[in-house]
C-alpha cells in the first residue's frame, strides 16, 4: 500500500484567501448579528495565537468545525447549515489549489499494480472537504480511504494517525510507503511507524532530521523508483 500527503505533494496551494472565507460566512449566515470581517478577523487571529503553538507541540490537532463553533458562537453569528457545509463553504471561498503536475501517471500505475492508495494529511478540516477538493481534480477515486487529523485527533509525526492509516488499509508497515513533502511531518513520521519513508523533494532542499528511505524530485522519479523496486523484487 502507498499513503499520500495532501498539500505540497499531490495537490500544490496557491492561494489562502482567509477575508474571502470570512466574507462567505458572514453572505450564508442566518443572524451576523451586526458583526463585520473585522470582527471576526481579529477573533480569528487572536484565536490562532492561542492554538498554533501548542498545537505544533502537542501534535494535537484542532478541528476546523470545532474553531468554527467557537469563533461564530462567541461573537453571536448563527448559521441554518450543519456544521460540515459551512466549513465546506468556508474551504471554497479561500482555497485554491493546483494538481502536482505528473501525479495522476503515477497515481494510474500504482492502481494498474492494484496498489491500495490513501490520503493522509495533517489538516484541520475534514475528510468531506478533502474529498470535495480531490474531486475538483479528478483524483477522489484513486483513494480507498482518506485519514485526515482533522478526524483522528492527532497530527503526523504522531505514529497513532499512522498506525491508524494502516490498519484501515489492512496493511503491514513494512510493505507500506508513506509519500510527502515534510522531513519532519513524513519522513519522520513513516520511519517511526515502520513504514516506507519516501520524500517528495521537488525544490531540492537541504535534507534535515532522520534519512528517508528514498528522496524523488520528481513525480517521473517516482515512477522509476517504483519500476526500480519491483523490477529488483522480481
Amino acid at each position: 500500500a502507498v499513503t499520500f500527503d495532501f498539500g505540497g505533494t499531490i495537490l500544490q496551494l496557491v492561494e489562502f484567501d482567509k477575508v474571502a472565507g470570512v466574507r462567505r460566512m458572514l453572505d450564508i449566515c442566518e443572524i451576523s448579528n451586526n458583526r463585520t470581517e473585522q470582527d471576526v478577523l481579529e477573533f480569528i487571529d487572536e484565536l490562532d495565537l492561542q492554538i498554533q503553538e501548542r498545537r505544533e507541540e502537542s501534535l494535537i490537532e484542532y478541528p476546523s468545525i470545532q474553531r468554527q463553533r467557537l469563533i461564530y458562537n462567541a461573537l453571536g453569528i448563527i448559521f441554518d447549515l450543519p456544521p460540515h457545509e459551512i466549513e465546506l463553504e468556508f474551504w471554497k471561498a479561500s482555497m485554491q489549489y493546483t494538481v502536482e503536475e505528473g501525479i495522476t501517471t503515477v497515481l494510474d500505475g500504482l492502481n494498474a499494480r492494484d496498489i491500495r492508495i490513501a490520503l493522509l494529511s495533517n489538516s484541520a478540516f475534514s475528510a468531506t472537504t478533502m474529498r470535495y477538493e480531490l474531486q475538483r481534480h479528478g483524483l477522489h477515486d484513486y483513494f480507498s480511504d482518506i485519514v485526515v487529523s482533522a478526524d483522528y485527533g492527532f497530527r503526523k509525526p504522531h505514529p497513532l494517525i499512522y498506525r491508524s492509516a494502516l490498519s484501515i488499509l489492512g496493511a503491514d508497515p513494512a510493505h507500506t510507503w508513506h509519500v510527502g513533502n515534510s522531513r519532519y511531518y513524513d519522513v519522520e513520521g513513516a520511519i517511526i511507524a515502520g513504514m516506507g519513508a519516501v520524500w517528495y523533494n521537488p525544490s531540492g532542499r537541504q535534507p534535515q532530521g532522520l534519512a528517508p528511505h528514498e528522496t524523488v524530485n520528481s513525480w517521473i522519479g517516482f515512477q522509476n523508483m517504483v519500476e526500480r523496486v519491483f523490477n529488483e523484487s522480481e
